[in-house]
């Protein structure tokens, strides 16, 4: 029998139940998704689908434009996760955003945990690359596999005065402080613009751990990790001008806890744009380079040029999609 259910996003029980047993990142765990729900105010719901043997599980936001609906994946690297391959998926989730009246949808897809049968690959689209490192090498192997400065870097010993600082409650609170400076002060695009309520609701959740940098008593960076049984992400690098220095650090201090604790794969994410800064940083720990991927579909095809069209834009799937939501 096939079934699919949604669990809003204020069943907190319902949806902890429905993935068990389903390999799934912090993106798709219900803490995630309602710290993130604080900040976009959108309908959320974790979408269920069952057929014999095979569960999908996916995160879903609702936008509405013009009285019409459309779904997104909500921030992170979620997406569709499962128990296992299932080629008759793509057409019975037709089925579901049919009967649902969606006009499209923007389905983000973790790098890690994708699964290729889920989705039509015509609708796949490539827009960065992410990293990702394989904490279950030895870790003389992890250590190895990283570039030449970076091995410096870690083994030179801290500075006097410095020390890195695993205190959850006092990091928070410098995270919370220090967030809307440091993403004001890069420019950061929208998306990342989290409400206090998202920050400090995320900083509080079981699956999700802080380590930072201190000189001379006063802390100067910090960095988020989330992680389940499955995977682990690098979720934020915040630091005052003075501590840009210590991110090497934190990133390894934060991949040698992971491993301790059994996490299989940190995926450290990609940079603001393909090959820029960022990216460099993060390909110096040996990581594995994957691509980014999307899923981009229109399923009311009428309804979906018209609202471009409202929105006096082309009705374009390569740039920001849907093209009627573009900031």
């Amino acid at each position: 029998m096939i079934v699919h259910r949604r669990t809003p996003v204020e069943a907190r029980e319902a949806w902890e139940e429905a993935l068990l047993g389903i390999p799934h990142a912090i993106a798709h765990t219900w803490g995630h998704c309602y710290a993130m729900h604080l900040s976009s105010g959108l309908p959320t719901y974790l979408y269920q689908f069952e057929s014999g043997t095979v569960r999908v599980a996916c995160p879903l936001a609702e936008r509405r434009f013009r009285g019409q609906a459309d779904i997104v994946t909500p921030y992170g690297f979620g997406g569709f996760a499962g128990t296992g391959d299932c080629p008759t998926f793509p057409a019975r989730w037709a089925e579901f955003v049919a009967g649902e009246e969606y006009v499209c949808g923007y389905l983000g897809l973790n790098p890690v945990l994708r699964n290729d049968t889920y989705f039509d690959p015509r609708s796949v689209h490539t827009s960065n690359s992410v990293f990702t490192l394989d904490l279950r090498q030895p870790p003389e192997r992890l250590f190895a596999n990283l570039h030449a400065n970076r091995k410096r870097q870690l083994r030179e010993p801290l500075a006097p005065g410095t020390r890195i600082v695993w205190d959850n409650e006092r990091l928070s609170a410098f995270f919370l402080e220090q967030y809307p400076v440091f993403v004001d002060r890069v420019s950061a695009a929208p998306v990342y613009r989290f409400s206090p309520a998202t920050l400090s609701f995320l900083c509080a959740l079981d699956g999700v751990f802080l380590v930072g940098a201190e000189v001379a008593d006063r802390l100067e960076a910090v960095a988020v990790f989330g992680h389940t049984g499955y995977v682990a992400d690098y979720l934020f690098g915040v630091a005052l001008p003075e501590g840009r220095h210590h991110a090497a650090r934190l990133l390894w201090c934060g991949a040698e806890r992971l491993r301790s604790l059994g996490v299989p794969r940190l995926n450290l994410g990609g940079g603001a744009r393909l090959n820029d800064g960022i990216a460099e940083f993060k390909r110096r720990f040996g990581a594995e380079e994957a691509p980014l991927l999307s899923v981009r579909q229109v399923y009311l095809p009428e309804a979906f040029a018209r609202l471009c069209r409202s929105a006096g834009v082309e009705p374009d799937s390569t740039g920001y999609f849907p093209a009627y939501h573009a900031p």
